[in-house]
């Protein structure tokens, strides 16, 4: 990984996709995936909103994605280009989802969306994510977003969410939306 290793001195922002994938597919580094969630996410939400996927289900598969990355990122092969390697899984998935019908949960919002190389790595992500969550819970004011924020950590899909809290579809998406960029804002901490 030489090309890598020299640009361990520069900011992520500064690494090129392919060399960021191949960091998060080595080491599961989690502030190089966040960075890669950061410039993926809302060009992922305009990809699939121009494919015959319900509305509704956009975020869930953005998730999805995102939650994905760092075993994606295990297969990446560096003599591609990461981003239409990464719309390619974007639209199978598109496509398994609408196949099965589905409208499944989201895989829970946990620590796990980082591959972790040992036991004791992952239970200290786990005890951080515990703490991000806590965090994020404090700072919400309003009951209806705690309950959102108890529903996404659960797996629940934002048709799911907008269902069980009586919401709107665009209002369970809103809140959902906001909760997941603070998690994702908290869980990254800034690392760089």
């Amino acid at each position: 990984m030489p090309e890598v290793d020299s640009r361990r001195d520069l900011p992520l922002r500064e690494w090129t996709d392919e060399d960021l994938a191949r960091l998060v597919g080595d080491s599961g580094d989690k502030a190089a995936w966040s960075e890669l969630a950061e410039r993926y996410r809302d060009r992922l939400r305009s990809f699939f909103r121009r494919l015959p996927v319900d509305q509704a289900d956009i975020d869930d598969l953005v998730q999805e994605v995102l939650l994905k990355l760092g075993a994606l990122c295990r297969s990446f092969d560096p003599g591609y280009k990461f981003a239409p390697w990464l719309f390619t899984d974007a639209r199978n998935r598109a496509v398994d989802w609408r196949r099965k019908g589905q409208r499944r949960a989201a895989a829970p919002l946990t620590s796990e969306h980082v591959d972790f190389h040992s036991t004791q790595e992952r239970a200290f992500a786990q005890i951080d994510w515990d703490d991000v969550v806590a965090r994020v819970e404090a700072e919400l004011e309003d009951d209806r977003e705690r309950d959102v924020l108890q529903e996404l950590i659960h797996g629940a899909t934002t048709r799911e969410i907008a269902e069980r809290l009586s919401l709107s579809q665009s209002t369970a998406s809103r809140i959902a939306g906001k909760l997941r960029h603070r998690l994702e804002e908290l869980w990254s901490g800034g690392r760089t």
